[in-house]
């Protein structure tokens, strides 16, 4: 895994608590969103992104691997984006299976 932000900045083998800071600088308005990239796809296809949606929450996507396979869920806060992305990072979380995702339109 790694994390890359906006302005390029990359952090390899994020933690919970790195994902948490690299959401409040989005959150802040010094990023303006960050990508959580599975390193393992070398075709780059398999990742979650954040943005905010401008009213304190949340718009988080994850492509796992095509575009078939690209879903978006709104998190009305930084921690619910939080518990989202740390569970697409570090499954099994039983709290990222709760989430209603959509599927992105190609």
């Amino acid at each position: 895994m790694r994390i890359v932000s906006e302005s390029g900045h990359a952090w390899p083998e994020p933690t919970e608590d790195l994902i948490f800071e690299a959401l409040a600088e989005v959150a802040g308005g010094r990023e303006e969103f960050l990508i959580l990239e599975d390193t393992q796809d070398a075709y780059g296809e398999t990742y979650v992104q954040a943005v905010t949606d401008g009213d304190g929450g949340f718009l988080v996507e994850r492509r796992d691997g095509s575009a078939d396979h690209h879903f978006r869920t709104t998190c009305p806060s930084i921690d619910a984006a939080h518990r989202v992305v740390v569970g697409w990072a570090f499954p099994p979380d039983p709290e990222a299976d709760t989430v209603a995702w959509q599927r992105v339109g190609v």
